[in-house]
């Protein structure tokens, strides 16, 4: 069944592997001993001794080969793919030494996709894509994903790889965010905005590269496990705004956002869409999928004022004091802020797994009006409607997100927010006349069909 599905024309990739270069990765190289992966092996050398109740072990069998193991799922990246923030940690990513903080309730692990017997996240906090690489550096004393991937490739069938990844390359995202932290805290400060925006496009333009190259390994990585490119599936996801300005403007610092609401405005309509629109660019020239997250917590941001606090899908300012006494760093102690809570997680999951099952290309993921994540649209050839003349009147429903190209801002599937904009009916009608469905529907009520097998 899922070699039917992956027989779909559009789900044939190619791939364009990038030449592989040296990588340096901030604060240097970490030298690390590379860590077996444990395997378990049941060989019989000869035969059950009845009468001495005793089982003798011989020879180790060879190896199975690919697409003979357990059918599994495999995510890679960053914090944000590896749960961080959403607790229930694996045993030994917590610290002391490692703190990828791989959590059970991590995307990933919140994924249903029928056929799948293992579900498995190598993924890990502060990775960059030096992390993900042939040869690569090590992460909290862990070795290279590529390293991970080469051991799960030999001992499971992998039908999917889930990669997110960039953030903490040339964005810097993590201390991006204590620049604009750091001019809530001093009222004589210019915005962050005004120092990140001149220098956003070229760090986009650093990152899509070294994102690439990853990719390219990961795809060697999997030939030489005997993996075609059309066996398997690969995703490339971007990521979802952690803030809003839509937050109580007196109090919104002290309840767990330090940051002004303008430069909360430009991370939401114009920081996380670039990101999300370089690393669209990665998936088109290297034929990878691509699942579009930018808007998936809209509505949902750290500190929202519109829903309480135990709706939100995204952590506030999380501070785990005890981190000083047992790492003596003091990053650690804020590690867990502004990613994905638990719950932002079990929708994110929820999302991909609608993605999995259809045969599209990319595709984006919006809250709905049932305040569940899903995914909304999605381009088997990846065209998109040609947004109209006035940029005032895409700023919602514009499938590249028009606040990336437009200056506009999202709102939810449906209704209104204080901070949203009407949806244009005569964008809706284009976007229905491209994909076939009724014009005079709103897209936001058409769901396509998910796929099973």
């Amino acid at each position: 069944m899922w070699d039917r599905f992956l027989d779909h024309p559009a789900m044939r990739t190619d791939s364009r592997v990038a030449d592989r270069v040296p990588s340096w990765k901030a604060g240097g190289i970490v030298a690390a001993s590379l860590s077996p992966s444990v395997r378990r092996f049941v060989a019989l050398a000869g035969g059950v001794l009845i009468a001495a109740g005793v089982l003798v072990a011989g020879s180790t069998p060879a190896a199975a080969a690919p697409g003979v193991g357990p059918a599994a799922v495999v995510s890679l990246g960053d914090s944000a793919m590896s749960g961080e923030g959403a607790g229930s940690y694996e045993p030994g990513t917590d610290g002391p030494q490692d703190y990828c903080h791989r959590s059970l309730n991590s995307t990933i692990q919140s994924t249903a996709i029928p056929g799948i017997q293992a579900r498995i996240n190598i993924a890990c906090s502060g990775a960059s894509s030096s992390d993900v690489r042939i040869g690569g550096t090590s992460q909290y004393t862990e070795p290279p994903q590529t390293d991970q991937l080469r051991g799960i490739a030999r001992d499971y069938n992998v039908k999917m790889i889930v990669l997110q990844l960039g953030a903490n390359d040339d964005p810097q995202f993590a201390d991006s965010v204590l620049t604009c932290v750091e001019a809530w805290a001093d009222p004589f400060a210019s915005p962050c905005k005004s120092q990140l925006d001149p220098v956003w496009p070229g760090r986009m333009a650093g990152m899509a590269p070294k994102v690439e190259a990853s990719i390219a390994d990961l795809r060697t990585v999997m030939r030489e496990a005997g993996y075609a490119d059309s066996a398997y599936q690969f995703v490339l996801t971007s990521y979802a705004s952690p803030f809003t300005e839509n937050m109580n403007w007196f109090t919104h610092g002290f309840d767990g956002c330090p940051i002004r609401l303008a430069d909360a405005k430009w991370g939401r309509t114009s920081a996380v869409p670039q990101l999300s629109a370089a690393l669209r660019g990665v998936a088109t020239r290297t034929g990878v999928r691509f699942l579009d997250l930018a808007r998936a917590t809209e509505g949902r941001e750290a500190c929202n004022q519109s829903v309480s606090t135990s709706s939100q899908w995204v952590s506030r300012l999380t501070m785990d004091v005890d981190e000083l006494f047992e790492s003596g760093d003091p990053a650690h102690v804020v590690q867990q802020s502004f990613h994905p809570n638990t719950n932002g997680h079990r929708q994110l999951g929820r999302c991909l797994t609608e993605f999995v099952g259809v045969a599209l290309r990319e595709g984006s993921c919006l809250r709905g009006a049932t305040a569940t994540c899903t995914r909304w649209r999605g381009s088997p050839h990846r065209r998109r409607a040609t947004p109209p003349a006035d940029p005032h009147r895409a700023r919602s429903r514009y499938p590249g997100y028009a606040g990336s190209a437009l200056g506009g801002r999202p709102v939810p599937r449906r209704g209104r927010s204080r901070v949203g904009h009407r949806a244009d009916a005569s964008l809706r009608w284009r976007l229905a006349a491209r994909t076939g469905g009724p014009a005079a529907r709103p897209l936001s009520a058409r769901r396509l069909p998910v796929r099973r097998w």
